[in-house]
């Protein structure tokens, strides 16, 4: 079994947005080489979920660091691989390197000049539906924004405030409207409600735009963002308040909360993302039933200082 006090292992996504993860690994190596007693492996990811079985392994190994270089799509698939060894003891890390770093826009560092950071610890939230199971660092959308996250992932090429305000607009088309769900919040009543949009999320954006600003990632919170019988023409009228993240607090189909667990149900099958990604191996999975629930604190993450590749990682002590 490798040493877990001096292993840092870097997986990379060479299809990420910036696409130039031999930059990092160049600094990184630098950087890491100034503590004698560290061990650096870097591996580049191939195919779908290529990067969750790599830190599945690293964590049984007992890897103390895991990095996920890339975006929120590769982040998502090393905390999925992470969780799933009920004894994880590593801690994970990121290099932005993306086109929304939507979970990495959450956190800053309290850290100056060469101090390295500690680890904090973060939430993460589970979803469950019939005998499965998938976790998420960031968000999880459902409805509208489950629609624009399918349609998002096969423009790639794009910007990611270009990619999902273009998915928006073609979901205004024909098949735009509420769908009715049946939905309790921690364990409440459960109330038929009309559904544009759900948001439930532990960081503070969703598809680049600013949806939770008060989120606060190690409160054991969701912060849900409900959209109702909102029309065409509201949500373009409202647009410009979701790109500055200030969404009215008034409007009757405009509800926000915080809870640590949601049931959804419906007699339609359910359009749903977590973290950007399909939560299963279909692209349009067919769930009509689902919970949501946050694992307070459940893993540890170094918080990186920079986007630069020359000062992205800080050395560990």
């Amino acid at each position: 079994m490798t040493d877990r006090k001096n292993t840092i292992l870097m997986i990379a996504n060479p299809r990420a947005g910036r696409k130039r993860p031999n930059s990092y690994w160049n600094s990184m190596e630098k950087q890491f080489k100034r503590s004698k007693n560290d061990v650096i492996r870097w591996e580049t990811t191939s195919y779908p979920k290529h990067a969750e079985s790599l830190a599945f392994r690293a964590s049984l190994d007992g890897v103390s660091t895991i990095i996920a270089v890339g975006g929120d799509g590769t982040i998502h698939e090393v905390v999925n691989g992470m969780m799933q060894n009920p004894e994880n003891r590593s801690i994970l890390g990121w290099i932005p390197a993306g086109t929304a770093n939507d979970y990495a826009a959450s956190f800053t560092c309290e850290s100056h000049g060469n101090e390295t950071p500690s680890p904090t610890l973060v939430d993460i939230g589970i979803l469950k539906w019939d005998e499965e199971c998938r976790y998420f660092a960031n968000v999880a959308g459902i409805g509208l924004s489950g629609s624009i996250a399918d349609r998002a992932r096969s423009m790639k090429r794009l910007p990611a405030r270009i990619r999902y305000t273009l998915a928006l607009l073609l979901q205004t088309g024909p098949h735009f409207g509420t769908r009715n769900f049946s939905l309790s919040v921690d364990h409440d009543r459960t109330l038929p409600c009309d559904t544009l949009m759900l948001s439930v999320a532990i960081g503070k954006r969703e598809g680049s735009y600013p949806l939770h600003a008060d989120a606060n990632p190690s409160d054991g919170l969701f912060d849900w963002l409900h959209l109702g019988k909102l029309t065409r023409f509201e949500l373009a009228r409202h647009f410009p308040a979701m790109l500055r993240g200030n969404l009215p607090t008034n409007h009757p189909h405009v509800q926000r909360g915080r809870c640590t667990r949601l049931d959804i149900s419906s007699s339609d099958p359910i359009a749903i993302h977590l973290d950007g990604e399909s939560p299963n191996e279909s692209p349009c999975p067919t769930i009509r039933s689902l919970s949501i629930e946050i694992i307070p604190r459940a893993m540890s993450c170094l918080i990186t200082r920079s986007l630069d590749p020359q000062t992205a990682i800080p050395t560990r002590s």
